[in-house]
């Protein structure tokens, strides 16, 4: 697991274990995979407890969403890249301008 992702992943199952707690345990965290690789993976698993409500296991999934992942930090990127070049056509537009009231004078 990523060392950014321990501490809370740690506290995620610490508060799922707990008598009481009503949540699915859903999260989000990196795994190191026998090639080398940073996959991002999602597990999300139900919590299951006795009659007390004292905690039994979880069953659960886990699914690789790096592909997703990648998707929405292109998208983040693009839109990025978007917001420059619009700021920069504002200005070549106010360049133009002030170019022209220049050579018309």
């Amino acid at each position: 697991m990523h060392p950014d992702d321990v501490a809370i992943i740690e506290k995620e199952v610490q508060l799922s274990t707990m008598s009481g707690y009503k949540n699915s345990g859903d999260a989000e965290y990196r795994i190191h995979n026998a090639a080398g690789e940073w996959r991002w993976i999602v597990s999300r698993g139900t919590r299951f407890s006795d009659i007390s409500g004292n905690f039994l296991y979880f069953i659960g999934i886990a699914r690789d969403i790096t592909e997703q992942k990648q998707a929405e930090q292109e998208k983040r990127r693009l839109e990025e890249k978007a917001q420059i070049t619009s700021r920069l056509a504002a200005v070549g537009e106010m360049l133009r301008a002030l170019l022209m009231k220049s050579i018309i004078r």
